[in-house]
């Protein structure tokens, strides 16, 4: 029972998660683009070329946000954008040369999903009661 309850509230929990990663890209779709290029700062700034593929939607406007990370990070290589239809409207890919970095948030849930059902599963029946002295 205890185990049946961890899962349930395991599944409750990631499907708030969800609802409020949503909500976060709908608000704010190009912050994971932002965050990606603050991070990979060093990597970049030493390339000859940036390949940027994002869905057209995050394409729209996204010159002037590429160009102020460029200049922040002293990146004076080329900036390339291109457009795929089939990338949902956060997703991008990064290609500099000697590296590369996605996101997909589709996939990125999958595997928030599929780790919390391993943790859940590796747990099993194994499990510390919900209350001391009760079954798990």
């Amino acid at each position: 029972m205890a185990h049946a309850h961890r899962i349930g509230s395991a599944e409750l929990s990631l499907a708030c998660g969800q609802a409020i990663a949503d909500a976060a890209l709908d608000a704010f779709p190009r912050a994971p683009l932002q965050a990606a290029l603050d991070s990979l700062a060093r990597e970049i700034e030493s390339a000859p070329r940036l390949l940027v593929t994002v869905s057209p939607s995050l394409a729209e406007g996204l010159e002037p946000l590429l160009a102020q990370a460029a200049q922040a990070i002293g990146f004076a290589g080329q900036i390339q954008v291109r457009q795929d239809a089939g990338m949902a409207p956060a997703a991008f890919a990064l290609d500099f040369g000697d590296g590369a970095a996605r996101f997909d948030p589709a996939a990125a849930a999958q595997r928030v999903s599929e780790a919390l059902q391993a943790a859940l599963a590796s747990e099993g029946l194994h499990a510390e009661p919900l209350i001391p002295g009760g079954d798990a």
